[in-house]
């Protein structure tokens, strides 16, 4: 099963280290990049295969705190990796909750590995 992804982070830095990661893997594909939280849930409401979110903890508009409150998406198997630059006691237990997987910047490409290996194990047994 591919997977396919979904950037979301206001640093063009930050956005263009993930996808350079994503490009260099096979298996998973990238399906949209977004600057905002409104422009995940749309990316998402009008792609359905999108099962993997690379997101920023902070992103205008909203923050991923408010990632509960814009929609829910239960009925289809999707998977959250919070990236962020804030030490892990900064995310309040909601957050990281929600998230399978928190990535610290700069995100190293071997940890980028692993939690993609992770899903692609975890999507296997589906």
């Amino acid at each position: 099963m591919p997977l396919y992804c979904l950037i979301a982070d206001d640093e063009p830095l930050a956005r263009e280290l993930i996808q350079s990661y994503v490009d260099q893997l096979s298996g998973i594909e990238l399906a949209g990049v977004c600057t905002n939280l409104l422009d995940v849930h749309d990316h998402l409401m009008a792609n359905p295969a999108i099962n993997v979110v690379f997101m920023d903890v902070e992103l205008p508009v909203y923050t991923a705190h408010d990632w509960t409150a814009l929609a829910d998406f239960n009925d289809r198997m999707l998977w959250v990796v919070l990236v962020t630059a804030y030490p892990p006691t900064y995310l309040p237990a909601q957050t990281t909750d929600m998230a399978f997987a928190v990535l610290n910047k700069p995100v190293s490409f071997e940890r980028f590995c692993h939690v993609v290996d992770q899903i692609r194990d975890l999507a296997a047994k589906k």
